[in-house]
């Protein structure tokens, strides 16, 4: 029986779609918790705000990227939850409100509480430009508070920079420490998240098994060389 049925956001082309029954579900729940127990990530004891780049998952419970953050709310106790990219009735359509944005992250940053940003690393950079437009004085939030970023920067290409600059950044306005601004990658066909550590890098979970492929013959790779990944 399918307790869940998931979808990409399908920016380039077509969406894929996965379907889950309660063992699935579950097993996938538990393999993200443990991968990012791993990298230091799960904080029970903590009560966090978190600000979610992402669409409502009270309107969008079928995209991919709203599970995801759905799913990373739960590692630590929560106090808020607010999801920047809002439905709008009147425009029958999903958009990053940007103001009510503002508003939120300032009131948590009076709070004291640590404060997780989750989802695309473009509308977290447009927050901090519009912070930046407003002359609005750094904020500290501490060394307990973390921006994880995913999906990349879609349709806003044009404006990414680069991941350092990108951690720089929110460490300079925002007080977050670069070693916790952590990138992920998941595909909704494929529920293993593949997460960076302090480092910047990315680790293959020992729940993937994956092969590097020469991209035009499809050979499997050499250690160390650069390939498609299967």
């Amino acid at each position: 029986e399918v307790v869940l049925e998931l979808t990409s956001s399908g920016t380039g082309g077509r969406k894929s779609r996965n379907f889950l029954d309660a063992l699935s579900l579950a097993r996938i729940k538990k393999i993200a918790r443990q991968v990012y127990h791993g990298l230091g990530m799960v904080a029970p004891d903590d009560e966090v705000n978190y600000v979610c780049f992402s669409y409502d998952p009270h309107v969008a419970d079928d995209l991919g990227t709203a599970f995801t953050d759905e799913l990373l709310t739960s590692f630590t106790g929560i106090h808020e939850v607010f999801y920047a990219i809002r439905w709008d009735e009147g425009r029958g359509d999903f958009f990053f409100d940007a103001e009510e944005t503002l508003a939120r992250l300032e009131d948590f940053g009076r709070q004291g509480r640590p404060l997780r940003f989750l989802g695309f690393p473009a509308f977290i950079h447009q927050l901090l430009r519009l912070r930046e437009e407003r002359r609005l004085p750094p904020l500290d939030l501490g060394d307990r508070s973390w921006a994880m970023t995913g999906g990349g920067w879609k349709t806003h290409e044009g404006q990414s920079i680069p991941r350092h600059e990108f951690a720089r950044l929110l460490e300079a306005r925002l007080g977050i420490p670069t070693a916790n601004v952590r990138d992920l990658f998941g595909m909704v066909e494929h529920g293993v998240p593949y997460v960076q550590c302090e480092q910047a890098r990315f680790h293959v979970p020992i729940y993937s098994h994956p092969i590097i492929r020469h991209p035009l013959t499809l050979a499997p790779c050499a250690d160390g060389e650069v390939g498609l990944l299967q």
